[in-house]
């Protein structure tokens, strides 16, 4: 979980472009997180990026006063667990965020096997 604060959430890329393009010019998609934070914004939402998969633009002055891109893990704190209060360390080697600790496909290798529940409590 991340606080996303006031947030601008589209459904699409495309929908991104043509609203960010009306608040001025900009070059590309990199200018989303300065134009945002100019207005008050703290996070953009795309629902469905390039790769089907949701997008997060954080727009504080943490990211947006970086020299160089900061990757996926954003310098704010982050959070897991079924109510969101479990601290999450970011994995900065993945291509997703995501926390390092835990896995979204935790299945049992071919050794384990595959166990079903029989319904007689074994």
């Amino acid at each position: 979980f991340i606080d996303v604060g006031r947030s601008w959430v589209f459904q699409r890329r495309q929908e991104a472009q043509i609203a960010f393009g009306k608040l001025g010019p900009q070059r590309d998609d990199s200018m989303w997180a300065l134009t945002a934070l100019r207005h008050g914004i703290d996070t953009v939402q795309l629902m469905r990026g390039p790769f089907r998969m949701p997008e997060l633009l954080v727009a504080s002055h943490a990211c947006t006063n970086q020299s160089e891109p900061i990757g996926v893990c954003p310098p704010m704190p982050l959070y897991t667990g079924p109510e969101g209060r479990a601290p999450c360390v970011c994995d900065a080697h993945s291509h997703v965020l995501r926390c390092a600790h835990v896995y979204r496909h935790d299945r049992p290798t071919k050794a384990e096997g595959l166990r079903f529940p029989t319904g007689n409590g074994s």
